[in-house]
């Protein structure tokens, strides 16, 4: 097969622009997916164990 030169330009050319639409979008599936897995693993409300801070030894 024998390409023409103006296919390499068109080609060339058209990277950047694909690169701009493609990258964006495959962040954000990654994002939201990412979202989606974080809410089906996240602690349902359990209470962890707090820090004793120096305002609260000030006070006893």
């Amino acid at each position: 097969m024998l390409y023409n030169v103006s296919d390499f330009i068109v080609l060339v050319l058209f990277l950047p622009v694909a690169m701009n639409i493609i990258l964006p979008l495959g962040i954000l599936a990654v994002w939201l997916v990412g979202r989606c897995f974080n809410l089906f693993t996240a602690d349902r409300g359990e209470k962890k164990d707090e820090t004793v801070t120096t305002k609260a030894l000030a006070h006893s």
